[in-house]
């Protein structure tokens, strides 16, 4: 009777570990997806210029919202940054395990700044900069 016990308990010993393992490996690649700034590998979305930053605020949002987008614009503009201001955006195509970072970001505080395949929710113009930096210069 103690053998059947003791087999048990090593399968569910390994059940645990086993479980922890995957557990522990998703939580660190989550955070490899990451960058210093904060933006998330994302899909890249369709029919946009790879090099262009898109400012992402839907026609309905707050007027708070929009404001912040209207003035992010105005400052990428300012630091000749390549930008296009959309409503919406469409995904296509891509990885389904990269799903939970998308619905992430698209769930944020907009504005939402998308390019290169990252993205952020209500990304400040300094954090914007310093991450289209580091990806094109």
């Amino acid at each position: 009777m103690s053998l059947i016990k003791f087999i048990l308990l090593l399968a569910l010993g390994g059940m645990v570990f086993h479980y922890w393992q995957d557990h522990n490996a998703e939580q660190q690649t989550d955070v490899n997806y990451i960058s210093e700034n904060g933006f998330i590998t994302i899909p890249k979305p369709a029919n946009f210029q790879a090099d262009s930053v898109i400012v992402l605020a839907a026609k309905n949002c707050s007027k708070a919202a929009a404001k912040r987008a209207d003035l992010l614009v105005e400052e990428l503009q300012r630091n000749d940054i390549p930008y296009t201001r959309a409503h919406r955006v469409n995904f296509s195509g891509f990885d389904p395990s990269l799903k939970k970072r998308l619905d992430s970001v698209l769930r944020g505080e907009l504005p939402i700044v998308l390019f290169d395949g990252r993205g952020k929710a209500n990304p400040t113009l300094s954090e914007v900069v310093a991450e289209y930096n580091s990806v094109y210069e």
